[in-house]
């Protein structure tokens, strides 16, 4: 944004001919195009794909962590149609997954959170996540701001607070709190 401006500030001599200023003020042009072009591509990388119950929380999964490992980010509707894919991690038992999830990270550098293998469907494993949802009283009563989110979301959606299932979701940029009804669908978000 500032490099184009300063440039062209620089090297802008009113006394230059006329095709020498058009030849420098193309290529600042094609630099100031080239640094767009850089940071759409970096931005749509970034964007999150995957919603992933990991461990205790969820936790985003990015585009560039999957596609990095040739992961066809169009598998992740196999899971959940919801944008970004709603995903379970099935934690291996066995000493074999285990070794399986170590080696992996070890070897490849590949995160637990991104080793697709382990993906389930979200809504398939619903009850299984039940028991670890967040008590959303006391999260009201450690940040009274999210009542008056929590009574909006309860407005649009038609739930009454108990119909609802909460748990958190530990962020890049910020933590929040997920809702979802008893289906396993998400109904919204808080943001503490």
């Amino acid at each position: 944004v500032v490099l184009g401006p300063l440039l062209t500030l620089i090297i802008f001599n009113p006394k230059k001919p006329q095709k020498e200023l058009k030849t420098d003020l193309s290529v600042i042009f094609a630099l100031q195009m080239a640094a767009l072009i850089w940071g759409i591509f970096t931005v749509y990388q970034q964007r999150i794909v995957a919603t992933v119950f990991f461990e205790n929380d969820f936790a985003t999964v990015s585009a560039i962590e999957l596609s990095s490992q040739n992961y066809p980010l169009e598998q992740l509707q196999e899971f959940s149609k919801a944008s970004p894919a709603l995903i379970y991690f099935d934690k291996p038992r066995s000493n074999e997954g285990i070794k399986k999830l170590i080696d992996k990270f070890e070897k490849d550098g590949i995160s637990p959170l991104h080793q697709t293998e382990f993906y389930r469907s979200l809504t398939d494993n619903f009850d299984k996540i039940l028991p670890l949802q967040i008590n959303i009283d006391a999260s009201i009563k450690a940040n009274p701001e999210l009542s008056s989110q929590l009574n909006k979301l309860l407005a649009s959606s038609n739930f009454q607070k108990s119909d609802l299932k909460y748990f958190s979701l530990k962020a890049k940029y910020q933590d929040m709190i997920l809702a979802f009804n008893v289906k396993g669908e998400q109904v919204g978000y808080l943001t503490p």
